[in-house]
């Protein structure tokens, strides 16, 4: 029997933020091309990953963390829509019990406006993004290391399927 062998990108960090490209580069937070298909997560091997935060409703790597949250910063309808999208994902995801969904009418900033509506469309730096995040799920590890800049851990291993 022929052995394929496919090689997949380990990620090293335990703790990641993962978004859209954007402006900046940072070890905690780990970008998904915009034209990237369903299957970019089978590239990846995440076994040494324990708690990821997500940049966009995301829900495929769930099954091989051990924390999720996930924070939706683009919304593609109105205002009034978000409440019902926001249920419809919390009961999608009701039975994973690793995920946490934050909810994008989750009052923020001293004005206590709606996420969804005082986000901004860019963030041009990793703090910048890290300090947004850290006012949602504070004292999360992943945003941490997203505010101090560190180099992404990744590195290339082969894996052997018949």
């Amino acid at each position: 029997m022929d052995s394929i062998v496919t090689e997949k990108t380990v990620v090293r960090e335990a703790d990641l933020v993962i978004g859209p490209r954007l402006k900046f580069s940072s070890s905690a937070y780990f970008d998904i091309k915009a034209k990237a298909d369903v299957t970019w997560t089978e590239k990846y091997d995440w076994n040494g990953v324990e708690k990821v935060v997500m940049a966009e409703i995301l829900e495929l790597i769930a099954k091989d963390v051990k924390d999720l949250s996930v924070v939706p910063i683009r919304m593609a309808c109105k205002f009034n829509e978000v409440g019902g999208i926001t249920e419809w994902w919390k009961k999608r995801m009701r039975t994973s019990t690793n995920v946490r969904f934050v909810d994008p009418q989750t009052p923020v900033g001293p004005k206590q406006l709606p996420m969804v509506v005082v986000i901004p469309e860019k963030f041009d730096s990793a703090e910048m993004m890290g300090g947004y995040l850290d006012s949602l799920i504070p004292r999360n590890a992943a945003v941490e290391k997203l505010m101090t800049g560190r180099k992404l851990e990744v590195a290339k291993r082969a894996n052997r399927s018949t």
